[in-house]
Order: C-alpha cells, then sequence, then structure tokens
C-alpha cells in the first residue's frame, strides 16, 4: 500500500519471508515469526561467539591487546547488532552514526582501519558460524540460516562503511598532528632552539634512540623526483619503536637527520654532516646545507659533505670575498670584450693541469707559445704573477665563482 501524502514511509524489512511458514505456504511480507525471534534472540546472546572472538581478534592483532574485551564486544559490537538482527531491520542514520563514533574510537585507540575491518570480516565469520550451528534441523532452519546470512551481510557491510568513514576522519586528523609534531622536533634539532633534555625527551617519544650520533641531510626534489622517492632511499620509517631518523620539510627541501647514509646511489644531490651527537646537530646542519647548495650548483647527484667538495661550499657562500677576486681577476679581462673570453679559459684550464704549459696546449689543441702569450696577457691585465701561490688560489677562487654563479656577464666591445 502507499503511503499517504506527508507521512513516511515504513521500511522494508530485509528479508520478505517468514521463516515458520510451511513449505509452499505463501509468505506473510516483513513478518519475522516467533522463530526467528527465538533464533535470532539466542544466537545474539550466545556467550559462544564472544569466546571465539576473544581467542582470534586478541591472538591475531596486537593492537587489541590493551582493549578491554568485554566493553569491545558489548559497547562497540554486540549492541549494536542485537536490535538490528533480531528485527531484522535496515540500518538508520542513527546506527551510523554510532558505528562512526566506534571507527572514530578505534582510530585514537591505535588500531588501524585495516584491522578494525579485518575484526568485522571475523565478526561476521564467528557468527555465521555459530549460526548454523544453532539452527533447527530440517527446512525451517534452513530458512533462518538464508534469512541470517541476508540480515547479517547487511549489518556488516553497513558497519564497515561507517566505521571505516569514522576511522578515517579521526586518522587523518591524528596524521596532521603527529606530521607536525615531528616536523616541529626536526627544526628545534636543527636549528638548536631548544634545551637539548627537552629535544631528547620528543625524539624518545618518537622512537629515536637519542643516545646515538646522527647525521644531518638536506636534499632536494628535481625534475621527475619526488619527496616520497627521496624518503624511500632515506629509509626512515614513519613509524615504529626503533626509528632511524626523522625528516621534514624545510624551505622546499627535505631536511632531517639519519643514523645511516644509504649506499645506494641517491635520486638528487644530496648534502650531509659528519655523525654528531643531537646536541650538535644544528652545526651539522650548517655544513649539510652548504654541502647541498654547492652539490646542486656543480650538478653532482650523489651524497657530499664539506670535505668532499673542498673550497667550492666558501666560494659559493662568502660572497664579499668573491666579488673581489671577480673585480680584480675577471673583470680586467672582460673589459677586452670576446677577446678575453679565451685568455680566461686558457688561465683556467692552466690551473686545472697544475701550470703545466704543454699539457695545456694539447688541451686546448693550440700552441705552446699561444699559452705563453695569453698567460703574459693575463698577468699584465691584473698585475698578479701565477708562479705565486696566493696569486694562484685568488685567480682559482675568482675563475670558480664566475663558472659556479654565471657573473659578472661578459662586455661588449
Amino acid at each position: 500500500m502507499a503511503a499517504v501524502k506527508g507521512e513516511p514511509a515504513a521500511k522494508e524489512p530485509l528479508v520478505e519471508f517468514d521463516a515458520d511458514a510451511p513449505v509452499g505456504a505463501p509468505e506473510r511480507r516483513g513478518s519475522c515469526g516467533d522463530a526467528w525471534h527465538e533464533y535470532a534472540s539466542k544466537l545474539m546472546a550466545d556467550d559462544v561467539i564472544a569466546r571465539r572472538l576473544y581467542a582470534r581478534i586478541f591472538d591475531e592483532f596486537p593492537t587489541y591487546h590493551g582493549l578491554d574485551f568485554e566493553s569491545f564486544y558489548q559497547d562497540g559490537m554486540a549492541e549494536f547488532f542485537n536490535n538490528g538482527i533480531i528485527e531484522a531491520r535496515t540500518p538508520s542514520d542513527e546506527d551510523r552514526a554510532r558505528w562512526e563514533e566506534q571507527g572514530e574510537l578505534r582510530a585514537t585507540q591505535g588500531v588501524s582501519c585495516t584491522e578494525m575491518l579485518q575484526v568485522f570480516r571475523i565478526l561476521h565469520e564467528e557468527m555465521r558460524r555459530r549460526g548454523l550451528e544453532l539452527a533447527p534441523r530440517g527446512r525451517v532452519g534452513e530458512r533462518l540460516v538464508l534469512k541470517l546470512f541476508v540480515v547479517l551481510s547487511e549489518w556488516t557491510d553497513f558497519g564497515m562503511m561507517a566505521a571505516a568513514v569514522g576511522h578515517g576522519r579521526v586518522d587523518s586528523e591524528l596524521r596532521r598532528q603527529r606530521e607536525h609534531f615531528e616536523s616541529d622536533v626536526v627544526r628545534r634539532v636543527l636549528f638548536g632552539s631548544q634545551l637539548p633534555s627537552e629535544v631528547f625527551y620528543d625524539c624518545q617519544t618518537l622512537g629515536i634512540d637519542a643516545g646515538e650520533l646522527f647525521h644531518a641531510v638536506r636534499m632536494r626534489a628535481a625534475a621527475g623526483v619526488t619527496n616520497r622517492q627521496l624518503e624511500a632511499w632515506l629509509g626512515v620509517p614513519s613509524a615504529g619503536d626503533k626509528r632511524t631518523g626523522l625528516v621534514a620539510r624545510i624551505d622546499g627541501d627535505l631536511c632531517g637527520f639519519v643514523r645511516r647514509i644509504p649506499t645506494e646511489p641517491p635520486p638528487a644531490p644530496v648534502g650531509v654532516s659528519a655523525p654528531l651527537p643531537l646536541a650538535d646537530l644544528s652545526a651539522g646542519f650548517v655544513a649539510a646545507t652548504r654541502a647541498h647548495a654547492a652539490a646542486v650548483t656543480t650538478g653532482d647527484c650523489r651524497v657530499v659533505d664539506l670535505t668532499a667538495l673542498g673550497l667550492l661550499p666558501a666560494v659559493l657562500s662568502d660572497r664579499n670575498v668573491g666579488d673581489a677576486m671577480l673585480a680584480r681577476y675577471i673583470e680586467p679581462v672582460l673589459a677586452l670584450g670576446q677577446s678575453g673570453i679565451p685568455i680566461l679559459e686558457t688561465v683556467e684550464c692552466y690551473l686545472a693541469n697544475d701550470a703545466r704549459l704543454e699539457q695545456t696546449a694539447k688541451k686546448l689543441y693550440v700552441h705552446v707559445n699561444t699559452v705563453r702569450y695569453r698567460i703574459g696577457r693575463f698577468e699584465a691585465l691584473t698585475g698578479c704573477c701565477l708562479r705565486a701561490s696566493e696569486n694562484f688560489v685568488e685567480v682559482w677562487w675568482a675563475l670558480a665563482r664566475r663558472r659556479l654563479t654565471g657573473a659578472p656577464a661578459e662586455h661588449a666591445e
């Protein structure tokens, strides 16, 4: 019969047959019958299901060990199923809200969504199994079991979906809070902005042995390389009782500290420090940052520290010295216009070949007298002598600064 206009339509029962009806008799639509009520009530009050659940859930899933089973079973499972299954009705919006609350509760208790859904599966299996054991023999028993399977599947699917929504809502918030806390710890360690005792305590809370030595690291995602790939290369787990380090994003770079540097080639340039105690990592991070900047500038896609780069980090970072060297040794030559470029190239090759004229000439495919002329011309323009060690180092610095920074621009004639 159609619902009266303005009145809500009555809910349809999940199963439309009467378990008490004799074989061949017409079904009474919407009737559960005395046999179903007695069967379902006995099933829901049965303590065998509870014992089996306890044996399976609290043995297979460690995250459930700290939960009170009686509260978990009565409040979290059985109570929600009782009325719905006994009445064989469809779940309501009120049921959805209660299942979502259970999902939120499991998330705050540290139960993963995967384990929570597996528990639903186990509950479904055990109730189905016990339902078969308690069903009377004959056609009536077959009808009862069929009805149980239909109702139970509907409620289990509904509960899983609603609980997953609630779990995901809380889990996302907890993940954001955890990431924020970890990022804050990384910054305080790398910038030395808090007392060591407080940092040590926070690191221990995150599963990091604060008594170990760590490398400060800095790396940057490049073309075709993501931060996720950088994290995977570092091998720093996101959680666990024994973590090997911690990373966070700082100014677009992936920064942090790790106990071990992987031996595999990195997907992008990596600046690292020597292994240091947590209290000294702020100085190590400065070194790692300088090494990383030099590696990025030179395109050196490997793990580098300051010892491997020599003076290049100083050439890049000491701008005042660099500008002075450029003004004295580069700009007078570039003032010649295009004719000054071969002179600078010859001087740079000469220094790279340990001031050997013949080796430089072979490298440039010119006569040795051409090399002598260009060297002499450079010394005359700059007022230096490349045989003097001080001038040798200063000219190398100036040429390295020009090569790494692209400055100053060549003068037009």
